[in-house]
């Protein structure tokens, strides 16, 4: 199976849990009407975020290695002796257009940095603490991220009429309690995802022409995931569903809603990735991935200055061309050392 059709087959998931948050059928009313179920919670969090016009909080990712590291050469040796981490923090807002954020990667013992402002429809990159002006086709696509407006009610519709209901994909959903969450009070539902029927849904939806010019209207994702020749066909994304339900295990999802406007304020995931039965490995035996998503409320309206000094896109191609390891210096270490090494023949 390609390599390319499983990553594709993540990133429309991950495209369709975000566009289900503004997917709920429920209304306001499910709570008021005391209605303390978890599935009326969510639905109630899906229809809140409707009305969601911006947004601050942070994320963390870190992945931790369990790995037979005795054949492995020194390079490979690096990244997984310790966790590699992208963490980060993030405001938005809808009207006026702005955002800010800024992202860190760590893996090897480094670090890389990396940040990004948006004004209307001007962004600007950082990295090494140096601000770069975006070039006309990434500002294009991020501007086309955000206006999703008409994508989110044409996705509504569409999984309504392919009865697709994010909410069933929890197959064990429930109440764990009440608790506070940055001094405001919440529910604290926990639940593990059915990852069968999460990926025979997602599976289907991709071979619908029509979610995918919802999701991907400028076709970005499918031409950077591999098109032509390259696009998953029937057959891979079977083998992929199968595939994908054996990789992830020991998957649990815990959420926090707010009681008052039923926002979601938190959202963890945990989970183990192993690799296919028979499949070389290289001694990588699996990663624990732990995920951690938190908003907060907006402390008065979202600033965001254009940074000063800001230099064109032809200078950071210039001063990556002319050092990219000053850039990229642990990930292209990733790739020497890793390089043929415990590839096998499989998507893992």
């Amino acid at each position: 199976m390609r390599r390319t059709s499983t990553v594709l087959l993540v990133v429309v998931a991950l495209l369709l849990v975000i566009g289900a948050t503004a997917c709920g059928e429920a209304s306001q009313e499910s709570l008021a009407g005391e209605d303390q179920s978890p599935q009326a919670i969510i639905a109630a969090t899906m229809t809140a975020s409707e009305t969601m016009t911006e947004a601050t909080g942070s994320f963390d990712v870190a992945l931790t290695f369990d790995a037979d590291t005795s054949d492995m050469p020194d390079e490979a040796k690096a990244f997984v002796d310790e966790p590699v981490s992208v963490s980060g923090t993030f405001g938005y807002v809808n009207e006026p257009r702005a955002g800010d954020f800024a992202i860190k990667l760590s893996l090897a013992g480094e670090t890389i940095d990396v940040g990004m402002k948006l004004i209307e429809n001007k962004l600007w990159l950082s990295m090494l603490d140096q601000w770069y002006e975006a070039p006309a086709e990434m500002e294009q696509t991020m501007a086309q991220s955000f206006d999703q407006q008409t994508q989110l009610e044409e996705l509504k519709t569409l999984l309504g009429e392919l009865g697709v209901d994010p909410v069933t994909w929890f197959k064990d959903l429930r109440l764990v309690g009440e608790e506070s969450i940055d001094g405001a009070d919440a529910y604290h539902l926990a639940g593990s995802p059915d990852m069968a029927r999460m990926m025979a849904d997602v599976v289907g939806l991709m071979q619908s022409e029509e979610f995918m010019n919802i999701v991907d209207p400028s076709g970005t994702i499918t031409q950077s995931m591999g098109a032509g020749e390259l696009a998953p066909s029937p057959e891979d994304l079977q083998e992929m569903q199968t595939q994908l339900s054996q990789m992830l295990k020991d998957f649990t999802v815990d959420l926090w809603v707010g009681k008052e406007d039923s926002m979601m304020r938190k959202a963890t995931a945990d989970l183990s990735i192993v690799p296919p039965a028979g499949e070389e490995t290289g001694g990588l035996n699996g990663i624990a991935v732990k995920a951690s998503i938190s908003l907060a409320d907006p402390e008065g309206a979202l600033e965001v200055e254009p940074p000063a000094s800001a230099l064109p896109y032809g200078d950071l191609e210039k001063a990556m061309q002319e050092n990219p390891e000053m850039f990229f210096g642990p990930l292209m270490g990733l790739m020497g050392g890793l390089g043929g090494y415990g590839t096998g023949g499989g998507s893992y």
